[in-house]
C-alpha cells in the first residue's frame, strides 16, 4: 500500500468514454478531476468523554500527521455515536480515477489502511479514545464519482442552486451540491436556493447518443456541480423509480409522453 494517497498509475482518465452499451459519457468532472471516495469506519470502545467536534479531530489529525502518521487524508470529517460506546467515522477518502480491478484494488487497500492507522492516531491523540477498536469497515468503498451519462439535458449548477422547475420533471432534489474535492478537508457545500428544490427532468435521465437507454442515481446526467447534489440515495430512488417507467412506457410501445409518465408516477406515491 503507498504511504501517500495519489491516484495510482498507469490508470489514464478520459473526458468521454464509449461504455459497453455503447452510449457516451463522461468520466468525473471530464477534465481528470472528480469527487474523493470514502470508507467508512465503525468503532467500539469509545469512551463517553471522547468528542468529536470538527475542531478537536483536526488538532488530533494534523497532530498524527506531523508525528509520522502518513496515511491519514481527511484532518475533519464526520464522526458519530450510535451507542454510548459506539462510534462511525467517515474519514479515509481516495482519489479512484477509473474502474479497472487494479485501480479499484489499490484503492481499497489504501483506505483499508488508513482506518487501521486512522485507530492507532485515535488512541494516541484524542481523548477518550484510548482503547477504542475498529469493529468492521464498510465492505467496499463508497464511490461518489465516476461515468455519468450524456442526456438529452444536462443538469446544471445553475438550476440546482436556483431551484429551477422543469416542465418535464419526474423527481425533485433539495440536497446541497456536497463536495468532496480536498483530500484533507471536509466537503464544500454549496445551497439551493431559499432552502427550496429543483426539479430533475425526464431529459436527464435518458442518454442522448443510444437508443432506450436511461440512467438513474450517480449516473444522471449533470455537470460536475448539479452532481454533487443530484448524486444522493434519495434522489438516486426517485429517478430510479423514474427510470423504471420510462423504459416500461416504451418497451410497451407507448413512446415517452412525458404527461403520461408523470401521471403514472404520481399514481405510484412519487413527489414531483
Amino acid at each position: 500500500v503507498p504511504h501517500n494517497n495519489t491516484p495510482p498509475t498507469g490508470c489514464p482518465v478520459k473526458g468521454v468514454h464509449i461504455n459497453l452499451a455503447g452510449a457516451e459519457l463522461r468520466f468525473g468532472d471530464g477534465a481528470g478531476g472528480g469527487y474523493l471516495s470514502t470508507k467508512m469506519m465503525r468503532l467500539d470502545h469509545v469512551g463517553l468523554e471522547a468528542k468529536f467536534a470538527p475542531a478537536v479531530l483536526e488538532e488530533a489529525i494534523q497532530r498524527a500527521k506531523a508525528e509520522g502518521f502518513h496515511r491519514l487524508t481527511k484532518e475533519s470529517g464526520i464522526v458519530f455515536r450510535t451507542a454510548p460506546d459506539t462510534a462511525y467515522a467517515i474519514l479515509p477518502s481516495v482519489a479512484v480515477p477509473a474502474l479497472d480491478a487494479e485501480t479499484l484494488t489499490a484503492c481499497e487497500m489504501n483506505t483499508r489502511a488508513q482506518c487501521q492507522e486512522y485507530v492507532a492516531a485515535f488512541r494516541k491523540y484524542l481523548p477518550g479514545m484510548e482503547h477504542c477498536r475498529l469493529v468492521s469497515s464498510g465492505y467496499k468503498l463508497g464511490i461518489r464519482d465516476t461515468r455519468h451519462l450524456v442526456g438529452e439535458h444536462i443538469l446544471t449548477a445553475e438550476e440546482v442552486l436556483g431551484a429551477v422547475k422543469q416542465p418535464d420533471t419526474i423527481a425533485r432534489g433539495a440536497w446541497p451540491c456536497e463536495m468532496h474535492t480536498d483530500i484533507n478537508r471536509m466537503a464544500d457545500y454549496l445551497w439551493v436556493k431559499d432552502d427550496g428544490y429543483y426539479d430533475i427532468p425526464l431529459r436527464c435521465l435518458k442518454s442522448r447518443s443510444t437508443a432506450n437507454l436511461w440512467g438513474a442515481g450517480r449516473l444522471v446526467s449533470a455537470d460536475a456541480v448539479a452532481f454533487a447534489s443530484v448524486r444522493v440515495m434519495g434522489i438516486g430512488f426517485a429517478t430510479g423509480q423514474a427510470a423504471g417507467v420510462a423504459a416500461a412506457f416504451l418497451a410497451a410501445g407507448r413512446g415517452t409522453p412525458v404527461s403520461e409518465i408523470q401521471a403514472e408516477l404520481r399514481r405510484q406515491g412519487a413527489c414531483i
